[in-house]
C-alpha cells in the first residue's frame, strides 16, 4: 500500500508541475496575461483566465483543472502565438490529454464527496453512509471502461466524442480507481469497526440488538452488556420514542427527548458517538475571513493586476 501511494504521489506531483508551467506560460508577464485573458474571451465567452486557486483549499485542484479543461482550446492557441513548442507538445499528445481529462472528472467526484461531508451538523454516521455510497461508486466507474463507456466521466467523454477513434488502454484509468478504492478502505479500516455502533445511533429502532451489543463492549464503550441489551430493546418497543425518531434530527433526539435516566447505557454510546469530530469545517470556516483577505492581496501582487 505504501509503494502505491507513493508511486501515484511521483505521478501526481510530475502532473502538477507540468500544470504548472501551462499556467505560468499565460501569466510571467503582464502584457502576456492580458493577451490570455483577450484570447480566452474570444474562445469561451463565460470564462476569461485560468483559475489559480479556489476560496476552499481542498477545492482548488479540482477547481483548476476544470477550467484549463475549458480553456484548453485557447491555451493551445496562445502557446503556439507564443512559440511555446515544448509546452505545446504536451497538448497535443492524446495521452496526456486523455489523463488530464479523466483527473478532471474523478476529481470532481472527490470535491463532490468531500462537501457532503462538510458543514454544519455533520454526524459521523451519516457522513460513512456518504464514504460508503461513494466505495459503492467507484465500483460501478471502474465497469464502463472495459466496453469504452466514459458515462460517469463526462469531460473524457466529451473529449474521446471529439476526437473520434482513438488507441485507448483504460488500464492505467482501472487501476488508478483500484488504488482509491484501496486507500479509501484502509483510511477508514478503524472507523468501520463501529459500523453497528453507527447504525445504532443512526436508527436505533432497525439495529440489531446482539450485534450492536457484542460492539460496544468489545471496543469498550464502558456499558455493561446486560444493561445495554434490555435498554435497547425496551427502547425499540418504545412507540412514543419510535415517533419521536422520525420527527427529530439524530442529535435532538439522543440529547433531548430520550431520557438519561432511564436509558443511560444506550444514551452514553451514542454521545460518544455523535460527539466525534468526524468534520474539520466548524475549525476551518473559522479561519476564512482572514483566507480570503490575505489571499486577495498576495495574487494581486503575484499577477501584477
Amino acid at each position: 500500500m505504501q509503494q502505491t501511494e507513493r508511486r501515484r504521489a511521483q505521478s501526481d506531483d510530475g502532473f502538477r508541475k507540468q500544470n504548472r508551467k501551462f499556467y505560468y506560460g499565460t501569466r510571467t508577464e503582464t502584457v502576456k496575461h492580458r493577451q490570455f485573458r483577450l484570447l480566452a474571451e474570444e474562445f469561451h465567452g463565460e470564462y476569461s483566465d485560468l483559475t489559480m486557486h479556489a476560496e476552499v483549499r481542498w477545492l482548488s485542484r479540482g477547481k483548476v483543472l476544470d477550467r484549463f479543461m475549458e480553456l484548453l482550446s485557447a491555451v493551445r492557441t496562445f502557446l503556439e502565438e507564443k512559440g511555446r513548442r515544448d509546452l505545446l507538445a504536451h497538448l497535443v499528445d492524446g495521452t496526456f490529454v486523455y489523463n488530464t481529462a479523466f483527473l478532471t472528472d474523478i476529481m470532481r467526484h472527490l470535491n463532490a464527496l468531500n462537501l457532503k461531508l462538510q458543514g454544519k451538523q455533520r454526524i459521523l454516521p451519516t457522513m460513512m453512509s456518504d464514504v460508503a455510497a461513494f466505495q459503492s461508486k467507484l465500483n460501478l466507474f471502474s465497469q464502463p471502461f472495459e466496453v469504452g463507456n466514459f458515462i460517469h466521466f463526462p469531460v473524457l467523454q466529451s473529449l474521446v466524442s471529439r476526437s473520434g477513434p482513438f488507441s485507448f488502454t483504460p488500464g492505467p484509468y482501472y487501476a488508478y480507481l483500484t488504488e482509491l478504492k484501496e486507500e479509501l478502505l484502509s483510511r477508514f479500516a478503524d472507523i468501520k469497526i463501529l459500523e453497528p455502533v453507527l447504525a445504532f445511533t443512526e436508527n436505533s429502532f432497525a439495529c440489531d440488538v446482539q450485534v450492536t451489543s457484542d460492539c460496544v463492549t468489545t471496543i469498550k464503550f464502558e456499558v455493561e452488556k446486560a444493561l445495554f441489551e434490555n435498554q435497547l430493546i425496551d427502547l425499540q418497543h418504545n412507540n412514543i420514542f419510535k415517533e419521536r425518531h422520525r420527527e427529530e434530527n439524530v442529535a435532538d433526539f439522543w440529547l433531548t427527548y430520550v431520557q438519561k435516566k432511564s436509558y443511560v447505557a444506550l444514551i452514553m454510546c451514542a454521545q460518544k458517538i455523535l460527539t466525534c469530530f468526524g468534520s474539520t469545517y466548524v475549525g476551518e470556516s473559522s479561519f476564512l475571513p482572514w483566507e480570503r483577505s490575505n489571499q486577495s492581496s498576495v495574487l494581486v501582487y503575484l499577477i501584477g493586476i
